[in-house]
């Protein structure tokens, strides 16, 4: 491996890191938002080139990582009993449909002002 790709190998691994933490921070930042769903990165590997003599492809090099996908996990959250008649919650897998001045659309969030 030769200088310069270890030194990319090492930027692409702190660009992904911090594309990661960023991630984690919007996570954390609306941890207490009514209806927030968190996320979570995906990773993948930058293959650079493959080996001369390798048999079977055994022989590739990595360049580094890189974010593949930020996933939206959508978990079922915690019910709260308000004591309203007027508060609404979907247990299980569904979405609010709501209409506004435009089309109808959809929202997990529960706090939805006429």
């Amino acid at each position: 491996m030769s200088l310069l790709n270890a030194l990319y190998s090492s930027v692409s691994g702190l660009t992904t890191t911090s594309q990661a933490l960023s991630i984690v921070r919007d996570n954390i930042a609306n941890s207490n938002t009514i209806g927030f769903k968190a996320s979570r990165a995906v990773f993948a590997e930058i293959l650079g080139q493959n080996l001369p003599g390798s048999l079977l492809g055994f022989g590739e090099t990595g360049l580094g990582a890189r974010l593949q996908a930020v996933q939206r996990v959508l978990t079922q959250g915690a019910l709260t009993t308000t004591g309203l008649a007027t508060d609404m919650a979907i247990q299980g897998r569904g979405f609010f449909i709501v209409k506004s001045a435009g089309p109808y659309s959809s929202t997990m969030c529960s706090k939805v002002s006429a």
